[in-house]
């Protein structure tokens, strides 16, 4: 019974952590197997028509886009976060100047605004 629970509070935290991050993360695995499905292609390519002096850097290439793919990937996340903590304190800043009092007029009736002393 607490394995059940214990379970269910992983999968709960795991699915709070990925809802945010699921659209960034299927297009990095969209964009991945584009690329592993492309060299493929050039490989089959290279076979048909037995030019084989560019397959190594197509090995170069493919790795070098997975790399900045996941690079990306990674600095658009940590943007994306600091300018959420960002807007949340920009949000925070505007609540506390909403709730301040400049004067305290609101609060008096307009007979005893209008009162000359």
């Amino acid at each position: 019974m607490v394995k059940f629970f214990v379970k269910q509070f992983l999968y709960g935290r795991v699915y709070l952590w990925f809802k945010p991050k699921i659209y960034g993360l299927l297009f990095l695995i969209l964009a991945i197997s584009s690329i592993f499905y492309l060299h493929n292609e050039y490989l089959t390519y290279l076979e048909i028509n037995t030019d084989n002096y560019l397959v190594g850097i197509s090995f170069i290439i493919k790795n070098l886009l997975i790399i900045l793919l996941v690079i990306g990937y990674f600095a658009f996340q940590y943007f994306l976060n600091k300018s959420k903590d960002k807007i949340e304190e920009f949000e925070k800043m505007i609540i506390e100047d909403k709730n301040c009092v400049s004067s305290l007029d609101q609060f008096l009736e307009p007979d005893e605004l209008n009162r000359s002393d």
